[in-house]
Parts: structure tokens; sequence; C-alpha cells
């Protein structure tokens, strides 16, 4: 027995394809703007409007420019148009400007849109508003500026070992030691021979736990050098 699937015709599956990228479009969670080519506006979805404070009411029909801090090098504008004018996708952060007039960094992807001669008719433009994101960014490289500094002004030799027991962090005594022992990596020597000294695997793995105290160990150099004894300490530390 045969079953016949009903077929719909190709002008029907193209209004439906139609209907279901503008809806996708308008309830998208990003910012989306169409301009033609000269960067006027045509078309905004809400969350443009959410993250710029204009209403499509306000901002269709004005240039692009209108979001534009005035902060942004030049060049960098140079850069961008001179991509997307040779039909090329471009990618890149904006300092932009809402319609109170506060500032908010936009993470933008323009693209070029073309007709069946290969002429730009229209630039689409995804926006997201990465404001919060760059300045978590910076608060962490901050913070990790301050920490390697406080670490490199230590007076004894550090490092940071993740789960793999490879090092991730050191200060410059660490570097010190890399020298003067001859290794490309003594951390992990040292640690052998800590559980080699205990007998036993390290203390249990919790948040601020010690996971041996001042083991004195012996570490012997290449090239003939003397030996080096060393008091070690180490403790676990989470990671978020």
């Amino acid at each position: 027995m045969t079953t016949l699937k009903p077929t719909l015709p190709p002008g029907h599956l193209a209004g439906i394809a139609s209907t279901v990228f503008q809806q996708a479009v308008e309830q998208a969670d990003i910012a989306i703007s169409i301009t033609d080519a000269e960067a006027n506006i045509l078309y905004v979805n809400p969350a443009f409007a959410r993250v710029t404070g204009y209403t499509a009411d306000e901002i269709v029909g004005a240039n692009q420019s209108l979001l534009s801090n005035k902060s942004t090098p030049e060049s960098l504008y140079r850069t961008m148009w001179a991509t997307i004018a040779n039909g090329q996708p471009w990618s890149g952060r904006l300092v932009n400007r809402r319609k109170d007039g506060s500032k908010y960094l936009a993470d933008l992807l323009i693209t070029p849109v073309v007709d069946a001669s290969g002429v730009i008719t229209n630039y689409l433009g995804i926006q997201r508003d990465v404001t919060d994101l760059h300045r978590l960014e910076c608060e962490v490289g901050d913070q990790k500026a301050l920490i390697e500094s406080v670490d490199d002004s230590a007076p004894v030799v550090l490092a940071l070992l993740d789960n793999d027991f490879r090092v991730v962090l050191d200060n410059h005594e660490y570097k010190k030691l890399m020298g003067d022992l001859g290794m490309a990596e003594p951390a992990s020597i040292i640690l052998d021979a800590v559980r080699a000294d205990l007998g036993h695997g390290l203390g249990p793995a919790r948040d601020g736990a010690l996971a041996f105290a001042e083991r004195e160990i012996r570490v012997d150099p290449s090239g003939g050098k003397p030996a080096r004894w060393f008091s070690c300490t180490g403790s676990w530390v989470k990671s978020v």
C-alpha cells in the first residue's frame, strides 16, 4: 500500500519560511538592525530597542552613526567600512551611546547583503551589550595582576599547580630556582620528593587545607651541582 504525503506549493512554503524568519528575528534576544547601503536604518527588532533605548519609530530613518559615542578611533571605523564595502563581514567592539546618553560597549557583527548581481544593497547588524562582561574581564585582569604582583614580591618560591600538577602560576623566585637547578619545571620534582618523604598521599583536598607542611626535602640538580635542601609547605586552593 502506498501512502501519499500532501505537498505544499513552493510559494506557500516560502511564505511559511518568511513568517518563521520574521518571528525568530522579532523574538531574538540579541539586537538586530538592517540598514541600506549608506547605513540608514530600515528595521530594528525589539531587542535593539531594549539595548539602545530607541524605539523603532524613533530610530528608523536615522543613520546608524546616531549610536556612536564619538570615542571610538576613526581608524577602526575606516577599517570597518573598508571591510564591509568589500563585501566581507566585520566584527569588533565599539563604544556606543544609548538614547539617554549613557555609554555601552557593543560587540558588533556587520554582514553585507548583496543582490543577484553582487551589488551591496543592505547591511545586517547584530550587536550585544557586553559592558558588564568587559567590566568583569577588567576586574579579573586587575585581580590577576595584583596576585602576580604580591607573588613576585614574596621572598619565597611560590607555584600554583592545577589538578594535573602542572604549574599555572609562579613568581620570580620560582623562575630563579628553575635557572639555579637547571630544570624546566622543578615543582614536579619537589612534589615527588615530598610524596616520597611522606610515604603516603597528600592531605585531604579541601579549600585552604594543608596538603603537607614544612617537609624537608632534597633535590639533586643536574650538571654536577651540589644538592639543595628545601622546607616545603603546600595548601589546597579551590578553583572557581
